[in-house]
Protein backbone atom coordinates (compact mmCIF):
# COMPACT_ATOMS: atom_id res chain seq x y z
CA UNK A 1 0.00 0.00 0.00
CA UNK A 2 1.34 3.67 -0.78
CA UNK A 3 0.89 5.73 1.80
CA UNK A 4 0.61 9.85 0.54
CA UNK A 5 1.87 11.93 3.71
CA UNK A 6 3.12 15.44 4.39
CA UNK A 7 6.82 15.74 4.03
CA UNK A 8 6.42 18.34 7.06
CA UNK A 9 4.98 16.66 10.00
CA UNK A 10 4.83 13.01 8.83
CA UNK A 11 1.29 12.65 9.05
CA UNK A 12 -0.16 10.02 6.67
CA UNK A 13 -2.88 11.75 4.69
CA UNK A 14 -4.46 8.53 2.12
CA UNK A 15 -3.25 5.00 1.45
CA UNK A 16 -3.73 3.89 -2.43
CA UNK A 17 -3.72 0.37 -2.58
CA UNK A 18 -2.18 -1.65 -5.66
CA UNK A 19 -0.47 0.93 -7.16
CA UNK A 20 3.04 1.43 -8.25
CA UNK A 21 4.91 4.03 -5.79
CA UNK A 22 5.94 6.55 -8.80
CA UNK A 23 2.22 6.59 -9.99
CA UNK A 24 1.11 7.22 -6.40
CA UNK A 25 3.42 10.18 -6.49
CA UNK A 26 2.91 11.77 -9.96
CA UNK A 27 -0.82 11.37 -9.27
CA UNK A 28 -1.67 12.10 -5.88
CA UNK A 29 0.99 13.92 -4.05
CA UNK A 30 0.77 18.14 -4.09
CA UNK A 31 3.51 20.30 -3.13
CA UNK A 32 4.94 19.73 0.37
CA UNK A 33 3.88 15.68 0.45
CA UNK A 34 5.34 12.57 -0.74
CA UNK A 35 4.65 9.27 -0.51
CA UNK A 36 5.99 5.68 0.92
CA UNK A 37 5.00 2.13 0.21
CA UNK A 38 4.63 0.54 3.62
CA UNK A 39 2.42 -2.78 4.73
CA UNK A 40 -1.39 -1.53 6.23
CA UNK A 41 -3.65 -4.21 7.04
CA UNK A 42 -6.67 -2.07 6.26
CA UNK A 43 -5.78 1.62 4.48
CA UNK A 44 -7.98 3.24 7.58
CA UNK A 45 -5.09 1.97 9.76
CA UNK A 46 -2.71 5.01 8.87
CA UNK A 47 -4.56 7.11 11.35
CA UNK A 48 -2.46 4.94 13.85
CA UNK A 49 0.69 5.51 12.26
CA UNK A 50 3.19 8.64 10.61
CA UNK A 51 6.02 8.96 8.59
CA UNK A 52 9.71 9.18 10.04
CA UNK A 53 12.67 8.98 8.14
CA UNK A 54 11.17 7.39 5.82
CA UNK A 55 8.83 4.35 7.33
CA UNK A 56 5.46 4.70 8.86
CA UNK A 57 5.63 4.35 12.34
CA UNK A 58 3.58 3.81 14.80
CA UNK A 59 2.44 7.10 16.61
CA UNK A 60 3.37 7.20 20.46
CA UNK A 61 1.29 7.85 23.30
CA UNK A 62 0.98 10.45 25.17
CA UNK A 63 2.33 10.56 29.29
CA UNK A 64 -0.70 12.64 30.17
CA UNK A 65 -1.89 12.53 33.35
CA UNK A 66 -5.25 13.55 35.02
CA UNK A 67 -5.24 13.80 39.43
CA UNK A 68 -8.01 15.94 40.20
CA UNK A 69 -8.29 18.90 38.41
CA UNK A 70 -5.06 19.00 37.12
CA UNK A 71 -3.91 17.30 34.18
CA UNK A 72 0.23 16.71 33.83
CA UNK A 73 2.81 15.61 31.58
CA UNK A 74 1.23 17.20 28.35
CA UNK A 75 2.83 17.74 25.05
CA UNK A 76 4.22 20.59 24.04
CA UNK A 77 1.84 23.09 21.80
CA UNK A 78 -1.29 20.46 23.23
CA UNK A 79 -4.68 21.26 22.68
CA UNK A 80 -7.12 20.53 25.22
CA UNK A 81 -10.54 19.93 24.37
CA UNK A 82 -13.47 19.97 27.08
CA UNK A 83 -16.48 19.03 25.28
CA UNK A 84 -16.71 20.38 22.26
CA UNK A 85 -14.39 23.37 22.49
CA UNK A 86 -10.96 23.72 21.85
CA UNK A 87 -7.81 25.35 23.83
CA UNK A 88 -4.69 25.92 22.93
CA UNK A 89 -2.23 24.94 25.45
CA UNK A 90 0.80 26.46 25.86
CA UNK A 91 2.36 25.00 29.42
CA UNK A 92 2.82 21.23 30.09
CA UNK A 93 0.46 21.14 33.41
CA UNK A 94 -3.08 23.07 33.27
CA UNK A 95 -4.88 22.77 36.89
CA UNK A 96 -8.97 22.59 35.45
CA UNK A 97 -11.75 24.89 36.65
CA UNK A 98 -15.14 24.45 35.93
CA UNK A 99 -17.94 26.65 36.21
CA UNK A 100 -20.54 24.12 36.74
CA UNK A 101 -20.93 20.73 38.05
CA UNK A 102 -21.50 17.82 35.69
CA UNK A 103 -18.92 15.20 33.97
CA UNK A 104 -16.66 16.82 31.30
CA UNK A 105 -15.63 14.96 28.29
CA UNK A 106 -11.51 15.72 27.86
CA UNK A 107 -9.25 15.23 24.73
CA UNK A 108 -5.34 16.32 24.20
CA UNK A 109 -4.34 16.31 20.82
CA UNK A 110 -0.93 17.06 19.55
CA UNK A 111 0.93 15.38 16.61
CA UNK A 112 2.40 13.03 15.88
CA UNK A 113 0.87 11.73 19.40
CA UNK A 114 -1.92 9.43 20.04
CA UNK A 115 -4.97 11.19 21.09
CA UNK A 116 -5.15 11.27 25.17
CA UNK A 117 -9.08 10.76 26.48
CA UNK A 118 -10.45 11.00 29.68
CA UNK A 119 -13.64 12.36 31.85
CA UNK A 120 -13.78 14.81 34.87
CA UNK A 121 -16.63 15.22 36.88
CA UNK A 122 -17.08 18.25 39.56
Amino acid sequence: MNIVYETATGRPLAAHLGQDLQVTLDNHCEAGQSAIEAPLAAPSDIKYGHVLDGQLEPRPAQSTQLTGLTLTALPTNATLHIDEQAYPLTDTTVELDFPLPGTYRLRVTCWPYLDWTGEVTV
